[in-house]
């Protein structure tokens, strides 16, 4: 009994050293010793291993597999060689296939385990996108994965890559989407709000360039229009007690010698009925103003003898 299980004993190792008698990068078949295909490894010279996802050997006898360099995959099993991650894409598993960038990122290369995310004032608002590109001037860019919002009446950008607009300054304008620039309030008109057109100055009043309220004419001044630049002093001989109306003649005994006041002189013994006088010494009358309610007031257009 004990030379039965010496012979079943040299047996195995007779077997054992005929399975092992291949070379690593080699399996054994029926016998014979065959080389390691790729995609495969033969480590022990006796089986033929599959290379897992995400690994590769890319030649025969191969011993062992390879693990794909970062910003590679193979995403099966049995790989002679890794991909490269496309542009517009990530790889952060070697095993699995690429993954889009998100909207705010971008791979511009090949071969990105990773998605850059795209600066401040840039914005791509698809996936997969090789680049970011710059907010346009009239637009704002407040999130980098989304398309770029036009400024609203009021505000305006000239600059690209911003994340915000700019209020325009008092006395100021602008109504339009997408500005990259507020307009100056014209002379003669007054801008309360950045985001309305300009209101003309009503009678009576007036403004220069790049205001927000109009002035009132100062007293023994007048215009008679909308949207004036400036008022007009009342004509000697006439006074202006309301700016919003024409000058009216001074009454019969009464005159005035200098412009611009808003009542007349009192009495006047040397000439005691006439109008619109300019020298009680001398009765001279001023020139009749061709002032007209509600017209543009030509320049100088008060004047006197």
């Amino acid at each position: 009994m004990v030379w039965w299980f010496l012979v079943i004993y040299l047996f195995g190792i007779i077997i054992q050293s005929s399975e092992q008698a291949c070379s690593t990068g080699y399996y054994t078949y029926e016998g014979q010793c065959y080389p390691c295909s790729p995609g495969h490894y033969c480590s022990d010279g006796i089986d033929e291993y599959v290379c897992l996802a995400g690994e590769y050997s890319d030649g025969w006898t191969q011993s062992y597999c390879s693990t794909c360099a970062s910003g590679y995959y193979s995403s099966y099993a049995g790989s002679d060689h890794c991909n490269k991650c496309p542009i517009g894409f990530s790889c952060p598993r070697r095993d699995q296939e690429p993954v889009p960038c998100n909207p705010g990122q971008y791979a511009p290369n090949e071969g990105y385990a990773s998605c850059s995310a795209c600066s401040q004032g840039y914005y791509s608002a698809n996936s997969s996108a090789t680049e970011c590109l710059p907010c346009p001037r009239g637009y704002y860019c407040p999130t980098t994965d989304m398309l770029p919002i036009m400024c609203p009446p009021g505000t305006y950008q000239l600059s690209t890559s911003s994340t915000s607009c700019s209020k325009c300054y008092d006395g100021q304008f602008t109504v339009e989407n997408g500005s990259v620039s507020c307009n100056v309030c014209p002379g003669g008109f007054y801008c309360p709000t950045a985001d309305q057109l300009p209101i003309a100055c009503p009678i009576g009043t007036y403004s220069t360039e790049g205001q927000t309220v109009c002035t009132k004419c100062s007293s023994g001044q007048y215009n008679t229009f909308l949207n004036s630049t400036r008022c007009y002093q009342c004509p000697p001989g006439h006074y202006c007690d309301d700016p919003k109306i024409c000058p009216k003649p001074c009454p019969a005994g009464t005159y005035n010698s200098s412009p611009g006041y808003s009542s007349c002189y009192n009495t006047c013994g040397t000439c005691p009925f006439i109008t619109r006088l300019f020298d009680c010494n001398s009765c001279t009358q001023a020139k009749i103003s061709n002032c007209t309610e509600g017209q543009t007031v030509p320049r100088f257009v008060c004047s006197w003898n």
